[in-house]
């Protein structure tokens, strides 16, 4: 399959990049290899935040939907008949949903045709059948954990579910891995320790613990720019209720890696209406504010118009000042002296932010923002922008019209890349490479994908034509990308694991 990046020197492209085979009939006796990796990439795209693949994959909420590996209904049905249903749904009344959620007709997404979903019943089959399983298998890139001049070298294992990777910026040298799960952890020396630096554990939801698929639980961490002399650090979580909250936290007194439980000061909390797309990320800028990424507040089945709604914090990108007894509105926020939004609003638009990142050298801002069913996209905020761009979202999925009925009372801001869903399906924004073990490296911005594990370096040039290439292709379920206080480059493995890049040897 071609992987090869779009280019986007001016922003307006709006060529289709998948490409759709004619359905087949359950009577092929040899699948083709493409049509099937079409299929599942398609199946990733739209279907695995529903249905997991076996009870212990991390892209199918099982709790939703029923797991369709061996699964009889599959395989009692025909192609056309299997098609039908897909195309009719399932609604919560009838007696044979015993799950009670309602499945929508066409998996809730209207942009899926038939060809599209003959693609996906192509791939069901393999879930069945051990042969073709591993006919897709031969069919796919090179999947090892180092390819080229580099490679990914594992750091620590055995984590539950880690989702970020962060330093305190206090000349330790430890790194802190934030785990979904409630629990933040101390790296040190190769190896983690078994005290955690805090456990907020009982204050999350108890969807976390299920084993299925979801986007509640620990979600950001950030230290205060000088939490060497004042020990204050900052969470995004989901409480039990299924809310945001940011809360401030202080390290205890007596053990540098150990915090005090009871020091917690919530600063904000937002109302999340569905449990997913909560983003959750913070960081510091170059400015010393407190960035805060939410989410557009979900719902599967569309359409969405918060993120272009301004009286809300969803789909939005805060500004705090921090340095308060709860925190200030910086004067210069973009949107102040304007009543129809929040003060604390820098920027709106986004659909579910996951991971935003700061070039550590010029303070250039990175937004990676997880698309819906086609486009996944990296937007860029110029070092010393004052605020108040809107990023499009729902009114556009990248630079594709998406909701043609949602009001934008703006210019958007396009993003700067994109890629479409037969590369992957959920983008994870990293960071700019500014450390200098890998000096070939300096300067670019790496995102990888969540659902096939694919990472990519990006830049600009000096013409301002930005440009993106696949760098390597990893069999990670790939969280989130760190850094250490020297600027070296780490990957966070949801299945469990930190990897640091190193020169391959």
């Amino acid at each position: 399959m071609n992987r090869n990046f779009l280019r986007l020197a001016v922003v307006g492209i709006g060529a289709a990049v998948l490409i759709l085979a004619a359905p087949i009939s359950a009577q092929t006796p040899t699948p083709d290899p493409e049509v099937i990796q079409q299929g599942q990439t398609l199946y990733q795209a739209t279907c695995a935040s529903c249905h997991g693949l076996n009870t212990g994959e991390v892209t199918g909420n099982v709790i939703i939907g029923k797991d369709l590996v061996n699964n009889v209904f599959v395989q009692s049905l025909s192609d056309e008949e299997l098609l039908a249903f897909i195309q009719q749904g399932r609604p919560v009344e009838d007696p044979l949903n015993t799950t009670k959620i309602l499945m929508p007709p066409r998996g809730g997404n209207p942009n899926l045709t038939d060809a599209d979903l003959m693609l996906i019943i192509a791939y069901l089959r393999t879930l069945s059948d051990p042969d073709a399983s591993r006919l897709v298998a031969s069919e796919v890139e090179d999947t090892g954990t180092g390819t080229g001049s580099y490679q990914w070298v594992q750091v620590v294992d055995n984590l539950d579910n880690p989702l970020q990777l962060v330093n305190a910026g206090d000349g330790s040298g430890r790194l802190f891995v934030a785990e979904q799960t409630g629990y933040i952890l101390v790296i040190e020396n190769g190896e983690f320790h078994q005290t955690p630096f805090l456990d907020i554990s009982t204050l999350i939801p108890d969807s976390v613990y299920h084993g299925g698929y979801t986007e509640q639980g620990l979600l950001g961490l950030a230290f205060h720019p000088d939490y060497e002399n004042n020990g204050q650090f900052f969470i995004s979580y989901t409480n039990d209720a299924g809310d945001s909250v940011i809360a401030r936290y202080q390290v205890s007194t007596d053990d540098p890696n150990v915090a005090d439980p009871n020091s917690a000061q919530i600063l904000l909390t937002l109302d999340q209406p569905f449990p997913d797309h909560n983003g959750g990320n913070i960081l510091f800028g170059p400015d010393g504010y407190l960035y805060i990424a939410f989410g557009d507040g979900g719902n599967p089945y569309e359409p969405n118009y918060n993120s272009q709604n301004p009286t809300t914090f969803l789909g939005k990108m805060l500004r705090i000042d921090v340095n308060a007894e709860t925190y200030r509105v910086p004067e210069d926020n973009p949107f102040v002296n304007d009543p129809n939004f929040p003060p604390e609003v820098w920027a709106y638009g986004l659909r579910n932010p996951w991971r935003f990142s700061f070039d550590r050298a010029t303070g250039d801002l990175y937004i990676a923002d997880v698309g819906q069913w086609l486009i996944e996209e990296v937007n860029f905020q110029p070092v010393g922008s004052p605020g108040g761009q809107n990023y499009g979202w729902s009114a556009y999925e990248g630079t594709q019209r998406y909701l043609m009925d949602v009001q934008v009372t703006s210019e958007v801001t396009l993003p700067v890349l994109q890629y479409t869903h037969d590369m992957g399906c959920s983008i994870t924004g990293g960071p700019v490479y500014r450390g200098k073990n890998l000096p070939d490296l300096q300067g670019r911005y790496f995102f990888g994908d969540y659902c096939n594990g694919s990472v990519w370096i990006a830049s600009q040039d000096e013409s301002g034509e930005w440009g993106a290439e696949l760098f390597l292709n990893t069999d990670f379920v790939i969280s989130s990308f760190g850094e250490d206080e020297q600027g070296e480059l780490y990957l966070v493995d949801y299945k469990g694991a930190i990897y640091r890049l190193e020169v391959q040897k």
